[in-house]
C-alpha cells in the first residue's frame, strides 16, 4: 500500500498476488494458495485492517481474478467447487458465500478460467476451457440460464487461451496466448464485433512481424476513453511498448 508518500507492506502472504480488489469496505487479494493455519489453504484473503482472513472455502484449485460486475463480485480460476457449490471455475458472491453461475460443462479435465467481463449485458469468460460438444475454444458467454459459445471460431492453437477480455466501444477485445500462425486473425490480441474477428494493427509481438512467438497480454483496462493492455510483449503494432 502507498500512503503519506511512502510504500508499506501488508505482511502475512507467502504466495504471488494476481488480483486485488476493493469490495465494500474490504480489501481482497487472490493469486496463490494462502496458508492460514496448519494445512488449511485459501485462495482468496480479506485484509481486516490488522491481519488476513479467509474469504470463502475453495478445497482445491486457485483463483486467477476477481471482478465486480453490475455491483456483484465474481471470481474465476481453476477451482471445481467453492463453499460447497460445484462451480467449474466461475463463482459469484451471494448471501455471504460463493455460489455457481450456472454450471459450465468444460471438456477439459483441468479447468482454467482467467477473466470474466460483461459483453452486451451478458457474462463472458476467457481462459483454457471448451464447452462439451462445442467447436468454439476458450471463450464462452452466459445468457442467464445457459453457457454457450460466443465466438466462432474461438482461440485457435494447441496451447492457446484467453488471459483477459473487456468490452470497448461495443466490441469484445481479448488478449492472451494466440498465434497468427495457428490461424487466428490477431496475434496476442483481437477484436470480436459480434459476427467476426478483427486484427489490431499487427498485434502484440516480441519483434515486429514475428508471428511465430507468443508475447501475450495479461490485463485490459478502459481508462480516459482509451483501451490499455499490459503483458509480456515488446511491441504493440510497430510501436515499442
Amino acid at each position: 500500500r502507498y500512503r503519506n508518500g511512502q510504500w508499506d507492506t501488508l505482511p502475512g502472504l507467502n504466495y504471488p498476488v494476481s488480483s486485488i480488489i476493493r469490495y465494500g469496505d474490504s480489501l481482497l487479494v487472490t493469486g496463490g494458495i494462502y496458508t492460514v493455519t496448519g494445512d488449511t489453504t485459501y485462495p482468496i484473503m480479506r485484509w481486516d485492517g490488522v491481519t488476513w482472513q479467509p474469504f470463502g472455502y475453495f478445497p482445491s484449485g486457485g483463483v486467477n481474478r476477481m471482478r465486480i460486475l453490475n455491483g456483484e463480485l465474481y471470481a474465476v480460476g481453476t477451482f471445481p467447487t467453492a463453499d460447497g457449490h460445484a462451480c467449474n471455475g466461475v463463482a459469484k458472491r451471494q448471501g455471504g458465500c460463493w455460489v455457481n453461475v450456472g454450471l459450465p460443462e468444460f471438456a477439459y479435465d483441468e479447468i482454467s478460467v482467467y477473466d470474466i467481463a460483461l459483453y452486451q449485458g451478458q457474462l463472458a469468460i476467457a481462459g483454457n476451457c471448451n464447452a462439451v460438444g462445442s467447436t468454439s475454444r476458450d471463450i464462452m458467454a452466459y445468457d442467464g440460464q445457459n453457457w454457450y459459445k460466443l465466438c466462432e471460431p474461438g482461440i485457435l492453437g494447441s496451447f492457446a487461451g484467453g488471459h483477459a477480455l473487456i468490452e470497448y466501444h461495443g466490441d469484445l477485445y481479448v488478449t492472451g496466448l494466440m498465434l497468427k500462425s495457428a490461424g487466428n486473425v490477431g496475434h496476442s490480441i483481437q477484436r470480436w464485433d459480434g459476427s467476426q474477428w478483427h486484427d489490431l494493427d499487427v498485434g502484440l509481438t516480441y519483434q515486429p512481424g514475428n508471428f511465430g512467438f507468443v508475447s501475450g497480454g495479461w490485463q485490459l483496462l478502459v481508462r480516459d476513453g482509451l483501451l490499455w493492455v499490459g503483458g509480456g510483449f515488446y511491441y504493440a503494432g510497430t510501436t515499442p511498448a
